[in-house]
């Protein structure tokens, strides 16, 4: 999984090297006390052991099991066709960054497109890949 920020911890990153061990860092701290979820997850489609697609599976199956709040998930990818962006979506991510480009600066505006529009998948403009 790439990084995840619970709510409790907002700016404190977690970094998994593969998508089971970012499945069991969500349910990890997805399962606290205090109901906390995350502000954030980057999700690297191509993670070994379990790729990032299957990840976000099993984190919304997660999410629809507990009650638990929907995690912002993006997918990051090199891979941002039309028809990638649709699988994702079909995923259950709520958007892709392009791993071109300036990260910082696309999460930034992926967060925003998300407090206007929620439940938009997002898909960075042109602007953002540089």
């Amino acid at each position: 999984m790439g990084h995840g920020c619970p709510g409790d911890a907002v700016g404190v990153p977690f970094h998994d090297e593969n998508g089971e061990q970012g499945v069991a860092s969500y349910l990890e701290h997805a399962s606290g006390d205090d109901g906390s979820s995350f502000d954030l997850i980057l999700m690297d489609i191509q993670m070994p052991v379990l790729s990032g697609d299957f990840a976000v599976k099993q984190v919304r199956t997660l999410e629809r099991q507990h009650g638990w709040p929907h995690s912002f998930i993006l997918a990051r990818s090199a891979n941002t066709s039309d028809a990638d962006q649709a699988y994702y979506k079909e995923c259950g991510m709520d958007g892709c960054l392009p791993k071109a480009g300036n990260v910082a600066r696309q999460v930034t505006a992926a967060l925003e497109a998300k407090r206007k529009s929620p439940g938009h998948f997002f898909r960075p403009d042109v602007s953002l890949m540089m």
